[in-house]
């Protein structure tokens, strides 16, 4: 296994636009880094925009909002959770999963627009499979599930 230089995203193995932190795994085994086939929304302007402006389709584990671009834009994912799922380590928790469900089914999501997943207390101590159904569910209520 090869290791990454962590020299950001000029070390090769990230796609462009995206950074690496180092350690990375560049072999397609299933780092996090190797999954990462889509843009982050990053900035405080762009979540407010999306959260202003976008549709919200919700779920009894996460809301997802949508907000729909022109066709030169680049689609961008942001994940968030409310201070009302906990501490610090709770959110940082519901946000890993949340992660961790969009990168299943990145490879099949339509370009629909900018997208932010709103984790709730309930993903907490939610069963993985009631997880995936409800990315599923909101995805496909979206629109950009095929």
């Amino acid at each position: 296994v090869t290791k990454c230089t962590g020299s950001g995203s000029a070390c090769g193995h990230v796609p462009a636009g995206l950074s690496c932190a180092g350690g990375g795994k560049r072999d397609g085994s299933g780092s996090r880094f190797s999954q990462m086939r889509y843009r982050r929304l990053k900035k405080r302007a762009e979540f407010g925009q999306v959260f202003k402006r976008g549709r919200t389709f919700g779920d009894r584990h996460l809301v997802l909002f949508v907000l729909r671009i022109n066709a030169g834009h680049v689609p961008k994912v942001g994940f968030a959770t409310q201070r009302s799922v906990g501490t610090a380590v709770k959110r940082n928790r519901v946000r890993r999963r949340l992660r961790a469900l969009y990168d299943i089914y990145a490879p099949s999501v339509a370009p629909c627009g900018d997208l932010i997943f709103l984790g709730k207390k309930s993903m907490i101590d939610a069963p993985w499979k009631d997880l995936t159904h409800s990315m599923r569910r909101v995805l496909k209520q979206a629109g950009c599930l095929d």
